[in-house]
């Protein structure tokens, strides 16, 4: 099961995040111009940790009542690494990466 996004003013809550783990959101695309919210919208997160940070459990919310869980699996992103929770990740991909698959890139 692919884990739902609601983006709009996304606040990363974290509900344990090692201290050698810094997760930021780096990039935050909300209501595209040229593709419909459903397919353009995106959140990037970014480590600038020293060490690997394990997203399971970790939750996207807005100011209301939304929130997702990002992953109920195991999901690592690495020291420098960066991961794209995407609405619609072919969409982004074909919008943005000529159609080229991207693995960074989550549904």
């Amino acid at each position: 099961m692919k884990p739902k996004l609601s983006l709009a003013l996304a606040t990363l809550v974290a509900l344990v995040a090692p201290a050698s783990g810094q997760i930021a959101i780096t990039e935050f695309f909300a209501n595209p111009t040229g593709l419909s919210d459903a397919d353009g919208e995106f959140v990037e997160l970014f480590n600038f940790g020293t060490e690997s940070v394990n997203l399971n459990g970790w939750a996207i919310s807005d100011e209301d009542t939304n929130s997702d869980v990002i992953s109920e699996t195991d999901l690592f992103i690495a020291p420098g690494g960066y991961l794209v929770l995407a609405k619609n990740k072919a969409a982004l991909e074909g919008a943005f990466f000529n159609g080229l698959s991207r693995s960074e890139i989550i549904e």
